[in-house]
């Protein structure tokens, strides 16, 4: 007791000692600790008439003003608060809780667009303030939010947020967001989930789609894999436990694993056959499988298979122990009748080193098929073969062509195939989203090969296409890009074409973060449309520069609440950058 009252006396002197205005700030900030910001601004407002000259109590006031949501005060009060204060920029702890108030006040909005951009916002801070956004997002009626929301919160291990996916486990009842869950369980490294995962796979009660996430999750949860696991799974009657198997050789494969690997080539399940002999071909090439003629004869035995993806899997295993062999089978595969079957077979045949180059190059000078051409210049580029005219192929082909394209993944190999995608909720034309980004990593390629049709492309790319790739978007993908073509892009950037400027200052501002493009997009804000002020919002964000402060902090202010939360989000960024 006589400890509590020293440490009482002490902080009575240090009260008396302290100025008013000092004494009435840390008043008031208790008032927000405990959640009663009303009381906070009856504080600050009766201080202000004894004191309205306090630039401690200003400050006090914009806090409290900000988190009231009260945007339009708050920044009428900052406006004010600067104009007295030449160094009311240096006041990082300011300018971040006024953001914080905006982004509070946006993720209790009731436009599902504006809850949106508070989410993806306080997806990029590492900040409680965000969890708690994150966490009302989870909770959303919204099935859109909720699934965006999964998809953001998985990139973090917060224990409230893990308790929270743990629920949405048991809990929802909407397929696309159950996914989402599931995907995200493994994602984040959630052991307790591992019997549940375990009990979906080759459980008929379940969607495929739900068994195919819920292996990939258990494949995220493993740490390695003993041989008695390995047995366990082999032997599973669910095809399920079988592919899970065959993931996970893939992962930690070691030498007494190959033998069980080697034993579901014979799996009755197509999938399993075809995962299991490019495993071995993994295996093969890492050097953890020696017997070369086990293996042909392995692979001999598939050639034929009446799947045709486990015949294109055998044939690429094939290429690297008795290639004339493998060619001769492969070649009716990249004449088949049916589109997916012709592209299987080139992205293997492009992924099978020198032993496929021949056939590789025949197939490129050959085919009638534009996307096999394209597939195949890819393949001979990575090899560093014909790439004068497999780069002029790639820039003809994003330049002209009209259809939008996707990656297709096809086991261990991707390819460029016309693009299935569907809108998705939330994510801003998100199929001309994912086509965009696959002509920018081609470009990306003519630009690392130095090609001189690459700044020609990347400009006429840029011309005919506004850019469509959202903050949003650019979070969920995982975007990447090459340092080549953004140096290309940069060169866009003093380009005639008002529109090609701009466009050039987004790709490089959301993609790369390149300070390069500040001035071309705070100059091309004011004529911007609402969907380009928001990008541009968003890639000064990602550029995060000191010097957009003043420019950002003014965007506080705009009419519309959506613009609000992304400048909010984009100072945040600056500060903490």
């Amino acid at each position: 007791m006589r400890r509590v009252g020293i440490l009482l006396g002490i902080a009575l002197v240090q009260s008396l000692a302290a100025a008013p205005e000092d004494v009435v700030s840390g008043r008031v900030r208790s008032h927000l600790v405990i959640g009663d910001p009303n009381s906070a601004l009856e504080e600050v407002q009766s201080a202000l008439e004894r004191y309205p000259y306090s630039q401690t109590l200003a400050a006090a006031r914009i806090e409290v003003l900000a988190a009231l949501g009260l945007e339009r005060q708050m920044l009428e009060a900052w406006r004010e608060y600067a104009t007295c204060n030449k160094n009311a920029f240096d006041e990082r702890p300011l300018i971040e809780n006024m953001a914080w108030g905006v982004l509070n006040h946006g993720a209790q909005a009731a436009s599902h667009t504006t809850q949106l951009a508070s989410m993806l916002v306080a997806h990029s801070q590492d900040d409680a303030r965000a969890v708690r956004i994150l966490v009302r997002g989870l909770r959303c009626p919204s099935t859109m939010l909720r699934g965006i929301a999964v998809e953001l919160a998985q990139k973090r291990r917060d224990p409230i947020l893990l308790e929270e996916m743990r629920r949405l486990y048991h809990q929802e009842h909407d397929f696309e967001v159950r996914l989402s869950v599931l995907r995200a369980l493994g994602r984040m490294k959630i052991i307790e989930a591992r019997r549940e995962l375990e009990g979906i796979i080759g459980n008929t009660n379940y969607m495929a789609e739900e068994q195919v996430m819920a292996i990939e999750s258990l494949v995220n949860l493993l740490e390695d894999i003993s041989v008695g696991e390995l047995q366990t799974l082999v032997n599973s009657s669910r095809a399920g436990m079988r592919r899970l198997a065959t993931q996970a050789v893939a992962l930690f494969g070691r030498a007494e694993h190959v033998p069980y690997i080697m034993f579901l080539t014979q799996d009755l399940n197509a999938s399993v056959r075809t995962e299991s002999l490019q495993v071995l071909g993994l295996l093969y090439r890492l050097g953890i499988v020696e017997d070369s003629a086990q293996l042909t004869s392995i692979a001999r035995r598939r050639l034929g298979d009446t799947d045709a993806a486990v015949g294109i899997s055998a044939a690429w295993l094939m290429l690297m122990l008795e290639p004339a062999e493998a060619r001769a089978a492969l070649e009716p595969k990249l004449r088949h009748p049916i589109s997916d079957v012709r592209l299987q077979a080139v992205a293997a045949l492009s992924h099978s080193g020198a032993a496929g180059l021949s056939l590789l190059r025949k197939t490129f000078h050959e085919s009638q098929d534009s996307y096999v051409r394209l597939n195949a210049a890819l393949g001979l580029i990575s090899q560093r073969a014909d790439v004068e005219p497999a780069c002029a192929v790639l820039a003809q082909a994003v330049g002209e062509s009209e259809q939008k394209w996707m990656w297709r993944q096809g086991g261990m190999w991707r390819y460029v195939a016309p693009s299935t995608e569907v809108h998705r909720p939330g994510v801003p034309n998100y199929p001309e989203a994912i086509n965009q980004m696959v002509r920018l990593e081609l470009l990306s390629v003519l630009a690392m090969m130095d090609h001189p049709d690459a700044l020609p492309a990347i400009r006429e790319f840029l011309t005919r296409n506004r850019w469509g790739l959202s903050g949003v978007a650019a979070a969920l993908l995982l975007v990447e890009g090459s340092e080549d073509a953004f140096d290309l892009v940069a060169k866009l950037l003093d380009d005639g074409d008002k529109k090609v400027r701009l466009q050039a200052a987004l790709v490089l501002g959301l993609l790369a973060g390149d300070s390069r493009a500040v001035s071309v997009l705070e100059d091309g804000y004011v004529d911007g449309d609402r969907v380009q002020k928001e990008q541009i919002l968003e890639a000064l964000g990602k550029i995060g520069k000191p010097q957009s402060l003043p420019f950002l902090v003014e965007r506080l202010g705009e009419p519309q609440q959506n613009l609000r939360v992304l400048a909010a989000g984009a100072l945040l960024q600056c500060l903490n950058h």
